[in-house]
């Protein structure tokens, strides 16, 4: 039986999103991703369910793969239907360092994005922190959080090849350590509409 690869709207089923970012991952440069890593799309949308177990268990993934000691997270999330990515940059730096922690969430239609979704981003980055043990994990808000202008689709069924574009470009152009001040947005004047 074949797999089913898409749902009906034509975007990658969540399952199958993530077959997509690790085909993508292999075949990029190994200098590229030195540093990087993403989280698995299942464990986002476990994260953002309403039961206690699925939050924890999703926190307890995330961990295992160390984003502490990674220059770039990259977080694809889709909510009702639609994605967009967030890149958490430097964790593995302090918030006084020149190459401080920041946050970057690439939408393709930046209309979707409220104060509301902005706070409940930077919540799951603070529980992040306490599933790490991290001290620190009051001080993301202060963290500087980005939403570049970025291409923008023209139909309703695009985001999910938006995102794996967004990831592949943001690797071929960012900098071994992402500074605020000189970076942002940096790498979007690179990214073309497809």
């Amino acid at each position: 039986m074949k797999r089913k690869m898409r749902n009906k709207e034509g975007q990658p089923s969540t399952n199958n999103f993530d077959i997509y970012l690790r085909g993508m991952w292999k075949i990029i440069l190994k200098n590229k991703i030195a540093g990087c890593t993403f989280i698995y799309t299942l464990w986002f949308k476990n994260y953002m369910s309403n039961t206690c177990n699925s939050r924890t268990d999703a926190l307890r993934w995330i961990s295992n793969e160390k984003v502490f000691e990674k220059r770039y997270v990259f977080i694809p999330m889709c909510e009702g239907g639609h994605w967009n990515l967030l890149i958490l940059c430097n964790l593995d730096k302090t918030v006084d360092s020149k190459t401080r922690p920041c946050l970057l969430l690439l939408d393709s239609l930046q209309s979707t994005i409220s104060d509301k979704h902005k706070a409940g981003l930077q919540t799951f980055v603070k529980n992040i922190y306490k599933e790490d043990g991290r001290v620190g994990a009051e001080a993301v808000v202060k963290y500087p959080f980005g939403i570049p202008k970025v291409p923008q689709q023209t139909d309703g069924s695009k985001c999910g090849q938006y995102v794996l574009y967004y990831i592949y470009k943001f690797l071929m152009c960012c900098p071994q350590n992402y500074n605020w001040e000189e970076d942002y947005p940096g790498f979007v004047s690179g990214l073309q509409i497809i």
